[in-house]
Formats: C-alpha cells, sequence, structure tokens
C-alpha cells in the first residue's frame, strides 16, 4: 500500500487519500456502522501503513476496526461459511444427492474444507461439525501472484509449489465430504461460471439455461 498521504509532488494519491475520496467514505457512523463489525485483514496487516490507515477508517466511521491476524481470519471465515450453509440446509434434500440439493448444504458430521483466497493471503479452514480442527493462513494471495507472475502456468507452479510445502497434512487428507470456497474470487469465478450478468448471493442461485456456458 503506498504511504498514508502519498509521495513527492506529482505522485499519485495515497491509500488513505483513495480511501477519502471513495463515495459514502464520510456517511455519519450510524448509517454505516449497524450492529456489524469493521475488520481489516491481510492488505492492512501487511501495508506500512496498516495501522495508520485503521485508525484513519475508525475516526471516519465512529467506531473501532480490528486487524486480524491470518488465524482469526480463518475461524472468521469459517463462521461466516457455516451459517451459510446452515442456513441453506432448512428443508433441503440431502447433500448425497447433489442434483436435488445445489445449494451444497452441509449436514451434522461432515467433515468441511474451507478455502478463503484473498487479495493478500490464502486461507484453508478443517473443521467437522462445525467445529475448528485445523487452519493455516499463507501469504498467497490473487495480487502478489499478479504483480509477480505474467503467465498462468508460471502462477500454477509457484501455488502447486507453496501448497505442496506448507499446507499440513491434516488440512490436506483425507478428502473431506464438502469442499467450500468463499470471497471474492471464488464467487468472481462462480458467477462467471453460471453467466450470471448480476451477482446473485442467494443459495442454489442459477442462470437461466441459455447465458450458462455450453448451454448446462
Amino acid at each position: 500500500m503506498a504511504h498514508p498521504r502519498g509521495g513527492a509532488d506529482g505522485d499519485p494519491p495515497g491509500g488513505l487519500e483513495r480511501y477519502d475520496g471513495r463515495p459514502g467514505a464520510r456517511a455519519p457512523a450510524p448509517a454505516r456502522r449497524g450492529g456489524a463489525w469493521i475488520v481489516a485483514t491481510s492488505a492492512v496487516r501487511e501495508a506500512s501503513n496498516g495501522r495508520d490507515f485503521a485508525r484513519h477508517v475508525s475516526d471516519l466511521a465512529g467506531h473501532p476496526v480490528r486487524v486480524v491476524p491470518g488465524d482469526a481470519e480463518a475461524r472468521l471465515a469459517l463462521r461466516g461459511v457455516m451459517h451459510a450453509l446452515r442456513g441453506a440446509a432448512g428443508g433441503e434434500p440431502s447433500q448425497k444427492n447433489p442434483e436435488k440439493n445445489p445449494s451444497g448444504s452441509a449436514e451434522p458430521g461432515q467433515d468441511v474444507l474451507v478455502f478463503d483466497i484473498g487479495g493478500g493471503s490464502t486461507e484453508f479452514i478443517r473443521a467437522r461439525d462445525g467445529v475448528l480442527q485445523a487452519a493455516v493462513s499463507l501469504r498467497l494471495g490473487v495480487v502478489p501472484l499478479v504483480e509477480q507472475f505474467r503467465d498462468y502456468e508460471d502462477i500454477a507452479r509457484h501455488v502447486r509449489a507453496r501448497l505442496e510445502a506448507e499446507v499440513p497434512p491434516g488440512i490436506a487428507r483425507p478428502t473431506p465430504d464438502l469442499l467450500v470456497g468463499t470471497a471474492g474470487t471464488v464467487t468472481t469465478v462462480a458467477a462467471l461460471d453460471l453467466g450470471l450478468e448480476r451477482y446473485d448471493g442467494r443459495p442454489g442461485a442459477r442462470a437461466p439455461a441459455p447465458a450458462r456456458r455450453g448451454g448446462a
């Protein structure tokens, strides 16, 4: 991230100045905050001015900003995923028949592997019956990969080597009952695969058949 207030004369504005210019950045706190937490993750953790940025956002919002470590990010991702899966499970047919359960809801006792591909880090979280068993946060995000490599094959080789070296065996094996991807990278790929013109995050959302790839 750039310096909080930019560099020398003529340099692009810094991260805080760009944030100040975003629509709604200075909206009154009660209208924006509600009962939610404000959480900052990898980009703010690793930025040289991350703490300054968090304080600045906190001042604007009138509410504390929590800069969470990688393991806490993994736990929060799991909580969000399990909440969504349990919500999708209400009245749904069994996961053992995926054709009748397009939402991919979780069943009691299932072994779930969650992966969260972010801009600066990727988390892998193993859970059984919604209870965290193991987690790892890798400094393996989309932004540095795109900045470092030009060719897809180079990215694939680098990612494969990092995963083989850094993902603990207890997370990689055995094969989980349910594999769940979360966050922007996964939802963007899913939206493209479904041919969605507008993203729909509801469980089981599908595009009309003619819009989907291959007409499937």
